[in-house]
């Protein structure tokens, strides 16, 4: 049995490259992704595993932001 640490840029070309080579020769047993435990870092959990926003989601304005801010 092989483990390979893959990087998520490239993983559709490994994938796309494993799929293309003779059945007989090679088949994907089990596709698992581990996940690191680190510590609370923010930025590090949005880099792992980003977030996609629908983009009929409105957000506030500048300026209503700002007029929020005003009242704290």
């Amino acid at each position: 049995m092989n483990v390979l640490n893959v990087n998520d840029t490239v993983l559709d070309k490994v994938i796309y490259f494993l799929n293309n080579l003779p059945t007989n020769d090679v088949k994907i047993i089990k596709h698992e992704t581990f996940t690191e435990e680190t510590s609370n870092d923010f930025i590090a959990s949005l880099v792992r595993e980003p977030i996609h926003i629908d983009k009929n989601v409105a957000f506030l304005t500048r300026e209503e932001s700002h007029e929020r801010k005003s009242f704290y």
